[in-house]
């Protein structure tokens, strides 16, 4: 029987694929269509009255329309209000534009040629679709030596696809939109590098950790793990690999790193939090980023909440085994991508808990993080359960697979219904 399950897997491989990615992006258009459901039947307004779903949505959709009109980022705009025609009316104290600004100046020029809120939320769905195929290059690339790589694949994509991050991200408007594309084509180039070092793919991982960092600030962990690689090469005295790592920083930050001392001049702070109001949490508020994560978009569906909860529960500690049963991925040359997510996570805790505050008053004083914050993690989740799930009965994880997805899509649609 499980022959059979595999010789229809490697059969009907491409089509299996193609579904996956077709249903995905059917589950974003579906939610678009639910945004535009509004008493008006206008998608600008109800985007607008429906922007409470997404986080800092006048923030980003101001910079959009200063952009638009004036052809430059902003300094500051209104981060509650509708700014304008132009994005440029001030209501409040407003707040620092300190996001890398590739994705403002793509979706700008779109939103200047149709004024439509519509086609900058397509622009979004268009991402998380070349996210998908980038992801699907990325397991082709990782899985050559496996064994019943076609279910691997199929199955850590199925995943991946219909995570509630990747979800959101599809109809997001924000800077992370491009963070996680850019991101695996950087991992995919590191992979080649490792397996052909050579200034061609030297030079292509350079080039796309410029194209991260330009994406989005988060971009700056991904190259951070990567110097300490390269410092790690030079120690172990592997030449060939320290010389075209470095070499791929170096073209990386001259793409990308300006936005950083940009942020420094500007507002003291590389990150660039700009007149931030620090908030005090008692530490078990930690606990909340596993329901930031796992929420996707605000809202949720009640009646499906104890299910979906223990699919998630399943699906984390599945993910957890993984990682020690496959020595955090260094047979795939996976290190990198799981100290990616490990960093992401260390980060995430010192922007609730700053280091200042903790050192000074054992107090957690800080910011909350978001679930696309930890967007890294989706491929490492659909990886590294995707090689348990393999290996498991087949029945059960297809049919857990085939659960799992339907309750993160329901999940997501009705928040926007």
């Amino acid at each position: 029987m499980e022959n059979r399950f595999n010789l229809f897997f490697k059969r009907n491989f491409k089509l299996i694929v193609s579904i996956i990615i077709i249903l995905s992006l059917s589950i974003s258009l579906l939610g678009i269509f639910f945004i535009g459901q509004c008493s008006t039947n206008n998608f600008n307004d109800c985007l607008s009255e429906k922007g409470y779903l997404m986080s800092d949505f006048y923030w980003h959709f101001n910079v959009i329309k200063y952009i638009s009109a004036y052809g430059e980022i902003p300094l500051i705009v209104d981060d509650m209000n509708d700014g304008g025609p132009k994005g440029d009316i001030l209501t409040g104290e407003g707040r620092g534009i300190f996001h890398s600004p590739l994705y403002y100046y793509i979706v700008a020029i779109l939103y200047n040629l149709t004024q439509s809120l519509l086609s900058i939320i397509l622009i979004s769905v268009l991402f998380a679709l070349l996210t998908n195929l980038f992801f699907l290059f990325f397991l082709v690339k990782i899985s050559q030596t496996m064994k019943e790589k076609e279910i691997f694949i199929i199955f850590s994509l199925a995943i991946f696809a219909f995570l509630p991050v990747q979800l959101l991200t599809s109809i997001l408007i924000h800077p992370s939109v491009l963070y996680l594309p850019a991101t695996i084509l950087s991992l995919l180039f590191y992979i080649n590098l490792l397996k052909e070092p050579n200034y061609k793919n030297s030079i292509a991982l350079g080039f796309f950790i410029g194209l991260s960092l330009l994406s989005d600030i988060k971009g700056l962990v991904l190259p951070s793990v990567l110097f300490f690689y390269t410092l790690y090469y030079l120690i172990k005295k592997k030449h060939n690999l320290f010389k075209y790592l470095f070499l791929s920083l170096f073209i990386g930050g001259l793409i990308g790193f300006y936005i950083f001392i940009r942020n420094y001049f500007l507002f003291g702070s590389t990150v660039g939090f700009y007149n931030k109001v620090y908030n005090y949490h008692e530490f078990s508020k930690l606990i909340d980023y596993f329901g930031a994560f796992w929420g996707g978009i605000y809202g949720g569906n009640d009646p499906i909440k104890l299910i979906l909860s223990l699919a998630i529960l399943i699906l984390s500690l599945i993910t957890l085994y993984s990682l020690f049963k496959n020595k955090f991925g260094k047979k795939y040359n996976l290190e990198v991508v799981v100290m990616t997510g490990i960093l992401s996570l260390i980060l995430g805790f010192f922007l609730t808990c700053k280091i200042e505050f903790l050192i000074s008053s054992y107090q957690c004083i800080g910011d909350i993080v978001q679930g696309r914050y930890l967007i890294i993690l989706d491929p490492i989740i659909a990886i590294f359960s995707g090689l348990i799930l393999r290996n498991t009965k087949w029945f059960i994880s297809v049919l857990y697979i085939l659960i799992l997805s339907t309750l993160f899509s329901i999940d997501f649609l009705w928040a926007l219904f």
